[in-house]
């Protein structure tokens, strides 16, 4: 990917977030990038292609950024910490018709971002969970893989049913307690202490 091209992703998924999908026309995205629309439309084919791009840059970067926690974090509980911390800066800027917007009228976006969900983030919470039990940090008496699936449950919960949840929270005060009633639900004694201290 060219230098200009992840430019002009990185500011019209700025854009999406801010002001949801449907609601910005290829006019509006242009005259807000600074760019003309023939310019605009030398990278893409049209506002499917825009949107299907942005989305393939995000899970790009989130692949990038989970793979860096995964290497410098000092334990489980750091470790999730950290992905927690990368999802709620996200969920704290996103616009909640987002996610509607994909599934009605981007669906091959929509797909690609429940692709990301279903392999990349179950299998990096798998290794989550095995490495605190290992640590002593989680409990040992759960099923890795069934706690794994009901935690990607909870995070597709929130793109699937965003306006239903929404009474008098944010996205991110939603996650937020998700997580909290996820690492409180799974951590030891020991892990506990690493909690409490963390907050």
């Amino acid at each position: 990917m060219s230098e200009k091209l992840h430019e002009l992703l990185a500011k019209a998924s700025s854009l999406f977030m801010m002001y949801g999908i449907k609601s910005l026309t290829m006019n509006d995205i242009s005259s807000r990038l600074g760019i003309s629309k023939k310019t605009l439309y030398n990278y893409v084919s049209d506002k499917n292609d825009l949107v299907y791009q942005c989305i393939d840059l995000h899970v790009t970067e989130n692949e990038c950024k989970m793979a860096s926690v995964c290497q410098s974090a000092g334990n489980a509980i750091e470790e999730l910490y950290a992905f927690s911390q990368i999802a709620g800066e996200q969920f704290s800027a996103i616009h909640p018709s987002i996610f509607f917007d994909l599934q009605k009228y981007h669906p091959e976006a929509w797909t690609h971002l429940n692709s990301f969900e279903e392999k990349t983030i179950l299998e990096v919470t798998k290794k989550n969970l095995i490495r605190g039990t290992d640590e002593g940090l989680f409990r040992s008496d759960f099923n890795v893989d069934l706690i794994a699936q009901i935690y990607l449950g909870m995070v597709q919960n929130i793109f699937n049913n965003t306006p239903k949840l929404l009474v008098g929270l944010t996205l991110s005060d939603y996650y937020k307690n998700m997580f909290e009633y996820h690492i409180r639900g799974i951590a030891s004694e020991e892990g506990m202490k690493l909690i409490n201290k963390h907050k």
